[in-house]
């Protein structure tokens, strides 16, 4: 259930000159970045400011360590311009910001920079829309502790503010995509029948039928088995419950995959600024 984490405006950032240490500091970064992408354990937020950075790379020219300039450049280029499951982009204009987010002290100040903070105050006025206004589902990325160092700081204090995390702290974001179930209620029975015909839909590989007796085993791919007695109808709330575990689905959402045959599906929990 992976969380949506931006990278740090240290890559935006265009004080130059920029040293080598800073240029390896953010390769690293994103490179750690881009494995949690590839594990599906994260998926990389993506902005207009950002996108921007892209279409400027031509100015990153020598006396900066090119390798390491086309290594960046070069995820990047993958990230926005190839975008793919592990990335979502986002166009926040029509958001109105409060004031400017605050800015990890890796970074200098730069037109560009200033501009990831108005934006990203967008971001955060969009998630607090679809939040409690509590929890995150966003973090920003700290370069510092994605290449091995400590976790850093923001210059600037604000009242509300993404935290920053690192390879440590990110996975106490929440789920950054919610669930689209099929209309149920949470009242609703399953049946046996419905039960066994449908368990393919939360992820179920097969039903066997005992040799005698009444309990099938429902299979799942990730070798855990559930008991389904026919002599049991319709099935309790407390044997529903022990698949949430099993499948990652909310009770509601297993109650209305059951019941219809339908798979649950997932979407941004900011699909409306979603590009």
């Amino acid at each position: 259930m992976p969380p949506l984490l931006s990278p740090s405006p240290l890559i935006i950032d265009h004080s130059f000159p920029r040293d080598e240490g800073e240029l390896r500091r953010a390769a690293i970064a994103l490179g750690q970045l881009a494995g949690l992408v590839e594990r599906g354990e994260a998926k990389v937020l993506v902005t207009e400011t950002l996108r921007t950075l892209v279409q400027m790379f031509d100015n990153w020219a020598p006396p900066y360590p090119s390798s390491l300039v086309r290594d960046i450049y070069q995820l990047l280029d993958q990230w926005i311009l190839q975008p793919h499951a592990g990335v979502v982009i986002l166009d926040v204009s029509d958001v109105q910001p409060v004031g400017a987010h605050p800015v990890p002290t890796s970074c200098e100040e730069d037109p560009l920079v200033g501009e990831w903070a108005v934006e990203m105050s967008r971001v955060l006025a969009a998630h607090d829309q679809v939040t409690d206004g509590q929890k995150y589902f966003i973090g920003i990325a700290c370069d510092w502790a994605f290449s091995g160092g400590q976790l850093s700081r923001y210059t600037t204090a604000a009242a509300r503010e993404f935290p920053l995390v690192g390879p440590d702290s990110f996975s106490n974001l929440l789920d950054a995509d919610r669930w689209i179930a099929t209309p149920a209620s949470k009242n609703q029975s399953v049946s046996f029948a419905e039960a066994k015909r449908n368990a393919g839909a939360i992820g179920a590989t097969r039903v066997t039928a005992p040799a005698d007796g009444s309990h099938y085993q429902v299979h799942f791919a990730n070798g855990h088995k559930w008991p389904l007695d026919r002599n049991t109808d319709p099935i309790p709330e407390a044997f529903l419950k022990e698949l949430v575990p099993i499948t990652g689905f909310p009770l509601i959402v297993l109650i209305g995959a059951l019941k219809t045959g339908l798979k649950p599906s997932r979407v941004s929990r900011l699909v409306k600024w979603v590009i």
